[in-house]
């Protein structure tokens, strides 16, 4: 495979799995905070810390790829997401809805900074896809993947929610 090709399918797929990440974490969220929230008006704040997170960290991690560059940004993003999901892993497992929230608000971040796999996909794109918008190329080398994170979100949600949530709750949502 053309080296070319194979930087863009890898960011592609990496953006791909960012979605099935953003898919599953509002899936599993609103249920670990429906059942950890101290009070159930606060049930979707554990869907809206990782877009908060993501609001304000997406100009720092614009600023940030641009002086360090994007491979080291990436490996900024990929260190956030790891602690942003070993934190969330031990609220849940600790029952702990304040930290929780604090995990997915790093997951925002994390979710900043990958944001930037559409760009890096698009500069990595060979001559002959450079009239065509950002989309048409992913498209045309992930179409596929694109559909598969709804899958995969939604078959996770299935999976962990059955263990996570009691059954009366899990029927209100």
């Amino acid at each position: 495979m053309n080296p070319t090709h194979k930087n863009v399918a890898l960011f592609s797929t990496c953006q791909a799995l960012l979605f099935t990440n953003n898919v599953t974490l509002i899936a599993i969220n609103g249920l670990a905070g429906y059942v950890l929230a101290p009070s159930k008006t606060l049930a979707t704040m554990t869907v809206t810390t990782p877009i908060i997170g993501s609001a304000l960290a997406t100009m720092p991690a614009s600023s940030l790829m641009q002086k360090i560059g994007r491979r080291a940004g990436f490996q900024i993003g990929t260190a956030f997401g790891v602690v942003g999901a070993t934190i969330a892993t031990l609220a849940i497992w600790m029952a702990n809805f304040w930290r929780l929230c604090f995990g997915t608000f790093v997951l925002g971040a994390d979710g900043a900074l990958d944001g930037f796999y559409r760009f890096a996909a698009a500069d990595a794109a060979p001559v002959e896809f450079c009239g065509l918008p950002s989309s048409s190329v992913k498209n045309y080398l992930c179409q596929p993947l694109d559909r598969s994170h709804a899958f995969i979100g939604i078959k996770t949600k299935n999976y962990y929610s059955y263990g996570l949530a009691k059954p009366s709750s899990a029927n209100t949502l």
